[in-house]
């Protein structure tokens, strides 16, 4: 195989591209050192349309969104393997104003079904 392509490294972008260009049938090469990089092992494969720190809405998530989810839900039945599960955020707030801006926020209609309920229980 003579490849038209190569993707640096196997993470989730590296990943997600290789299935792209499955798709559309070109030759591609991944170069990867396994154990060199651990973001993808530490972001979990997290699709996120919302910044915690502030809450506010990541620019154009309303266009990549659902076609992050179209898109996972198409290899979760492919590799017959669900590893998709839609959840609302969680924060731990550190100072109370935080706690006052999440619960503002999440009623916002754009922020609303991602943010989680505040939750007062402690440990």
């Amino acid at each position: 195989m003579n490849p038209d392509i190569y993707i640096i490294g196997q993470g989730l972008a590296g990943s997600i591209l290789s299935m792209r260009l499955e798709a559309l049938g070109l030759k591609f090469k991944v170069i990867d050192t396994p154990g060199f990089s651990q973001s993808s092992r530490i972001a979990a494969g997290l699709a996120n349309p919302v910044v915690l720190k502030r809450q506010k809405w990541v620019a154009d998530a309303e266009n990549y969104l659902p076609s992050a989810l179209s898109f996972y839900s198409h290899w979760q039945k492919r590799f017959s393997s669900p590893f998709l599960h839609s959840v609302k955020l969680e924060h731990i707030f550190h100072q109370a104003g935080e706690s006052n801006d999440w619960e503002a926020n999440s009623l916002k209609p754009h922020l609303a079904e991602h943010l989680g309920p505040i939750v007062t229980d402690k440990l």
